[in-house]
């Protein structure tokens, strides 16, 4: 009996530790369900804005079962979208996100996702200043996105049309496509590429407004990145992001043990 208790003990105390407490504002890297991404980036707000309830750029609030996230500037000459939904903890380590309304005031060039959509399931990843949200999907298991998520994350920063990439210019109407479309069509432009082949398996939003994508082809794992606003197309090849897949499946083999 005491056994009983004392596992059940150390349960709860495991349990307890591994808990996210998500509940107030945070700075966020995009507006959730306003693009189609594969990930959301949380930092901790300063005592100050905390105490505010409201900080300048893009943030999200998490309260009693609902998300608010929006964007805010001093100047009133931009675009200003947000969003409201609902959250449920699935677990101790997985969320739940449901879009219910996107709001957009200003000047917005492009088109966004629908409301009223089930967003999936986040694993909620916790990192030193906050948390990753990245996506729970079905057919790659949480320690492969987390993966994905990490060559992303780990690019240098990069500027559309720079940073000594070949880039190759798109028609501007390209990135009101699916991001599976866009990769496809960039592709389409590099020689000895065969689109067809492409499996877009994570997406998220890098600085400058580029778009990065991870894609397996044939037996690799590539990068490749897409500058919305200039609408400029260019494969990441440097050696160290191109990836054998067989040497993911023993990254996330070691993880494992």
């Amino acid at each position: 009996m005491k056994k009983i208790i004392l596992i059940s003990l150390i349960s709860n105390f495991v349990l307890a530790q591994t808990k996210h407490d998500l509940e107030g504002l945070w700075i966020i890297d995009e507006i959730i369900g306003l693009y189609t991404v594969d990930e959301y980036n949380l930092s901790k707000v300063s005592e100050q804005d905390a105490s505010k309830g409201w900080v300048y750029g893009k943030s999200i609030t998490f309260s009693d079962g609902t998300f608010n996230s929006h964007y805010s500037a001093e100047c009133g000459n931009d675009c200003f979208p947000s969003s409201k939904g609902t959250f449920k903890m699935v677990n101790n380590t997985h969320i739940q996100l449901k879009l219910k309304l996107v709001e957009i005031r200003g000047g917005c060039p492009h088109s966004r996702d629908s409301n009223h959509r089930d967003l999936g399931i986040f694993l909620i990843k916790k990192l030193e200043n906050g948390y990753r949200l990245i996506r729970s999907s079905s057919t790659e298991s949480d320690i492969q996105q987390e993966k994905y998520s990490e060559i992303l994350n780990n690019l240098p920063q990069i500027s559309g049309g720079g940073s000594g990439l070949n880039w190759i210019e798109l028609d501007y109407l390209t990135r009101e496509k699916e991001d599976s479309e866009i990769l496809k069509i960039g592709l389409k432009n590099i020689p000895n590429f065969d689109p067809q082949k492409a499996q877009l398996v994570y997406t998220k939003y890098l600085h400058y407004d580029n778009k990065g994508f991870v894609f397996k082809y044939e037996n690799k794992i590539l990068v490749a990145i897409y500058a919305v606003g200039a609408s400029v197309f260019a494969l990441y090849d440097k050696e160290e992001f191109c990836l054998n897949t067989k040497d993911v499946e023993k990254l996330i083999l070691s993880s494992k043990l």
